[in-house]
């Protein structure tokens, strides 16, 4: 039962490593669902919305590059 299952995926559940990401602002395109085929993952997460920010994101650990689609840059 998929109702179910969601609650303790791993890698035996089929695509439980996707996440899904939504912007909303002024600064923000307003392009509604989008899909491509660009791999967005979620260590850019913190540095789109550290931009959104005019701020820069530092950390210790690997950090993604900006997903310029939400931030126009």
């Amino acid at each position: 039962d998929d109702a179910e299952s969601w609650k303790h995926h791993g890698e035996k559940v089929p695509v439980a490593d996707r996440i899904w990401f939504a912007a909303l602002g002024p600064d923000t395109p307003a392009l509604g669902e989008i899909k491509t085929e660009q791999q967005i993952y979620q260590n850019q997460i913190a540095s789109t919305i550290a931009s959104l920010l005019g701020m820069d994101f530092k950390t210790d650990k690997k950090v993604g590059d900006i997903i310029s689609s939400v931030t126009k840059k």
